[in-house]
C-alpha cells in the first residue's frame, strides 16, 4: 500500500501521524535510556552483554527517519497554517 504524499493528507491525518511518531520516538528514546543504564550498570559491575549494546546501536538508526518524518509533517503543518 502506498502512503500518499502529506501535501494531499488532511490537518487531522497529519495531527495523528505526528502523534504516533512522537509516541514511537519517546517509546524508543526511553527504551534506549533504559538499555543504557542496564549497560552501564552490567559494565560497572564487571558484566559485559555485548548483546546488548548491539541492540543499543540498532534503536538510534531506527529513530533518524522517525525524526525525518516527524519534521516533514511538521514543515507541512506549518506551511498550511501561513497560508490560511
Amino acid at each position: 500500500m502506498a502512503q500518499k504524499p502529506l501535501s494531499e493528507s488532511t490537518i487531522e491525518e497529519l495531527n495523528k501521524q505526528r502523534s504516533t511518531i512522537k509516541g514511537l520516538m519517546i517509546a524508543f528514546g526511553l527504551l534506549w535510556v533504559l538499555l543504557l543504564a542496564l549497560n552501564v550498570y552490567l559494565l560497572v559491575s564487571g558484566k559485559t552483554n555485548f548483546g546488548l549494546l548491539a541492540v543499543l546501536s540498532a534503536l538510534f538508526p531506527i529513530m533518524i527517519p522517525m525524526l525525518i518524518s516527524l519534521n516533514k509533517i511538521n514543515e507541512e503543518l506549518k506551511l498550511r497554517r501561513v497560508n490560511k
